[in-house]
């Protein structure tokens, strides 16, 4: 094992590994980009080359090119290894070991069982093929069915697994009761990795009980994140590297219905924004990005979610526009795979899609229904993290909408009436009064960092909130809260401050307060550095103190100057 390793490190070329997610720029003999583990907007992820290591001055992550890919895919050592392997042509030959990782196992049988169960309940079979899904789609996606049944859990326990991993693998809920599979009643979709395995599930309720989410995926575990795994990927990746494309939905049944149809590059999110990790996935086997979403204001509001990501990665992204009220589903039912063939090819350019929408919905005659429309633009220009790529969209916005550029600069005003509450009730209080701002969070475990006890709590459950797509509503989120958080969250709630009733005044308080942590962070990283120098005044200290000093320069000179 510890041979294959090092040939792994000798044999793979850091740089050209972290550039598949990372733009990096050479910079003396070594590469810089922005860091990919948490939110910056000053480049401070360096690799080393030479020393064929990485290292952020920022967050402190490191290490080899091993260790990046866990990191940046969520992988375990073992498959870390077995996937540069694969990418770099590496001929290695694992023993493999019967200690597979228990949540895995778990999954596996767990799928197994969900569909056997499925073949055997009238009313789910009964609902697939009312949505056109036959048994021979039911086989291929491996859809399952989840009986009101505490059979699954029993097979899993009598296979030697425990309690504990049961609960840690999504798919139980602990309840006075028991354990309690919180997939009852529910058709099961499998959600798989790159490599096929399955780690994690998604539920659709097959009635119409509004009592019930229509759609409930698996929480984060230790195998799976919404946000860095797509739905289908393991079986879109072949195609997507012939067409250098790939079609990006919302739902498991779109992504389904167009693999049916023969568009097999097609995958799909979770229930949560296209993430950065996303679109370092996808760019590794396209180019070029299809975002097909319900044609519905939902639907734009999905693209606007994305568009600070899409925008600032690589890829080419197009919108296929389909009549109002469809989505692929639907329009592939409804007219077929010749006529939605003709609606790809005649895609939208991603940025003109979003200003057409908005020339639709305005009145561009009336100046202050423009001033509407340009005040939703304003802030999809101002998160692109390109000087170059910002300053093109920007010209050709202005040239469309008739006014100068300087209409799309962020006019930061005076926040003084926050200076009366704390930057974390005021950042959460922005949150709970619109749950969907949570998107302009590059990571949304990172930022976590920034608060600490009851605040620490009620942020993670308005992130698994907004994860799992759903609204917020005071009286279903209370549920899960203690009275301490029940207490702070009604505080929240009710804090004038943050009364504010057009959406980019809610948004331009958001980066602020965004900012204002951020000045936080590298305030302490300046002190800190100045106690290791007056212990022990090493030039490495200096270099990184002066970079940090830099940045927070640059993050207070942003603000004071726009």
């Amino acid at each position: 094992m510890k041979d294959i390793v090092e040939e792994v490190k000798k044999r793979v070329d850091i740089v050209e590994l972290i550039s598949q997610y990372v733009p990096l720029k050479k910079r003396g003999s070594n590469y810089f980009g922005l860091c990919p583990f948490h939110s910056e907007k000053t480049p401070s992820f360096s690799v080393n080359p030479k020393g064929n290591f990485f290292h952020c001055f920022g967050c402190g992550a490191s290490g080899d090119a091993i260790t990046f890919l866990m990191k940046i895919e969520n992988m375990d050592f073992k498959d870390a290894v077995k996937e540069l392997a694969r990418r770099y042509n590496i001929p290695i030959n694992f023993k493999e070991r019967t200690n597979t990782n228990p949540l895995k196992e778990i999954h596996k049988i767990a799928s197994d069982y969900f569909k056997k169960k499925l073949l055997a309940n009238k009313e789910a079979f009964k609902y697939l093929e009312k949505r056109h899904i036959n048994e021979e789609a039911i086989e291929k996606f491996s859809l399952g069915f989840a009986p009101n049944s505490s059979e699954i859990e029993k097979i899993l326990l009598s296979k030697g697994f425990s309690k504990s991993d049961l609960i840690r693998s999504g798919i139980f809920i602990q309840t006075s009761r028991g354990l309690y599979n919180r997939f009852t009643d529910r058709i099961i979709f499998p959600i798989k990795n790159e490599s096929g395995d399955v780690i994690a599930f998604g539920g659709r309720i097959t009635t119409n009980d509004k009592n019930k989410a229509k759609y409930l995926n698996s929480p984060e575990t230790p195998i799976f994140s919404k946000q860095r795994i797509l739905y289908g990927l393991d079986t879109a990746k072949e195609e997507a590297r012939k067409t250098n494309s790939i079609i990006l939905t919302e739902g498991y049944m779109d992504c389904i219905r167009l693999k049916l149809e023969g568009f097999e590059n097609t995958v799909a999110t979770l229930g949560t924004a296209l993430s950065k990790f996303h679109t370092a996935t996808i760019s590794r086997y396209a180019e070029k990005i299809y975002l097909n979403y319900d044609a519905d204001e939902a639907g734009f509001k999905a693209m606007v979610r994305s568009a600070p990501t899409i925008l600032s990665s690589k890829l080419k992204p197009f919108v296929v526009v389909l009549e109002k009220g469809e989505d692929p589903d639907s329009f592939l039912v409804n007219n077929g795979r010749e006529k939605y063939a003709e609606k790809l090819n005649s895609a939208k350019e991603y940025f003109d899609y979003l200003i057409d929408f908005l020339k639709n919905k305005y009145n561009m005659e009336d100046p202050h229904e423009k001033l509407r429309a340009i005040e939703e633009i304003k802030p999809i220009l101002n998160s692109i993290y390109d000087p170059l790529i910002k300053a093109s969209y920007t010209t050709k916005a202005s040239k469309v909408f008739n006014v100068s550029e300087n209409a799309f600069l962020v006019k930061n005003s005076s926040f003084n009436f926050l200076s009366s509450t704390s930057k974390e009730d005021a950042f959460l209080s922005v949150i709970i009064k619109d749950i969907e701002l949570l998107s302009w969070i590059e990571d949304l475990d990172n930022f976590g960092k920034n608060f600490d006890g009851l605040h620490k709590n009620i942020y993670y459950k308005l992130v698994n909130l907004y994860l799992s797509g759903e609204d917020f509503d005071m009286e279903t989120f209370k549920e899960n809260l203690t009275e301490e958080e029940t207490k702070l969250t009604y505080k929240l709630f009710s804090l004038p401050q943050t009364d504010v009733e057009e959406r980019y005044e809610r948004r331009k308080i958001l980066l602020y307060l965004i900012a204002q942590f951020r000045i936080s962070q590298l305030k302490k990283r300046l002190n800190y550095l100045r106690e290791l120098m007056r212990k022990e005044p090493k030039q490495e200290y200096m270099k990184e103190y002066n970079e940090t000093f830099s940045e927070l320069r640059k993050v207070l000179n942003d603000w004071s100057n726009s």
